[in-house]
């Protein structure tokens, strides 16, 4: 098994990378933490300076998917 946290090399360059959080709709004390920890942890260990964090993700991911499906039969038939 493959152990968790910071590699020595890393395909991406820190610098450059945008990362997202993306939450559901609701919000508990255990969500609060995690969402932390994984912030910390892109900040501190592997550096990186943009992260965005957006709420309600699994509507919005619905709606997206919803979205090219429709987009998807509509273009094969």
């Amino acid at each position: 098994y493959l152990r968790g946290g910071p590699r020595k090399y890393l395909y991406f360059d820190p610098s450059k990378v945008r990362a997202v959080i993306v939450t559901g709709n609701e919000h508990s004390p255990v969500t609060n933490t995690l969402i932390r920890e994984i912030y910390m942890s892109l900040h501190f260990n592997y550096k990186v300076q943009t992260i965005f964090g957006i709420q309600y993700g699994t509507i919005i991911l619905q709606i997206i998917i919803t979205i090219f499906s429709l987009l998807a039969i509509y273009l094969y038939m």
